[in-house]
């Protein structure tokens, strides 16, 4: 097989792949994470694994999920993969908080809290598990684009006159 076909085709299965890891990221595996407990958390485990206000130490890579739970050891590849200007884990932080907000007029009040999740899934741990799913996609996420970046390389120095015409056409 030509070098430049076989290139394409490698860069393709890898879109393939990214796309499924994306669209399918609540079912990847989770990352083995640090998950360390202090004493006197509530013992109903939707209290347990609340969140209101979690906080990202990206230097540490520890995340402090709430007053009782701390998650360390996340690693650096967790961090690196920025889109949209910010990474998942980050994402996480800044929009996973529990936050009112008043609209109006007429004065309205509307609560954001992202804990109806773990009874809608009736999973109390559903936060905390996509924690370990996000790092999971931005770890595999960064080993794809590096493989994509691999066969863009591949096609800089093939020889493209034997890859197939795509011809698309348009109907009027």
């Amino acid at each position: 097989m030509p070098e430049g076909l076989e290139a394409f085709r490698a860069l393709a299965r890898a879109g393939e792949d990214l796309f499924r890891l994306h669209a399918d990221y609540e079912e990847l595996e989770l990352w083995p994470l640090e998950v360390e407990e202090a004493p006197g958390a509530p013992e109903d485990p939707y209290q347990h694994f609340r969140i209101e206000q979690p906080r990202l130490d990206a230097a540490k890579r520890v995340i402090r999920y709430n007053d009782w739970i701390t998650i360390r050891g996340l690693p650096e590849a967790a961090f690196t993969w920025r889109p949209g200007g910010y990474g998942p884990l980050e994402w996480i932080v800044r929009y996973w908080r529990v936050a009112t907000k008043v609209e109006g007029p007429p004065k309205r009040r509307i609560i954001w809290d992202p804990n109806h999740v773990l009874r809608d899934t009736q999973n109390s741990r559903y936060l905390l598990e996509l924690v370990g799913k996000a790092v999971r996609a931005s770890v595999k996420t960064q080993e794809i684009l590096a493989s994509m970046d691999a066969c863009i390389d591949r096609l800089k120095s093939a020889d493209i006159t034997d890859l197939p015409l795509l011809v698309t056409t348009r109907q009027t």
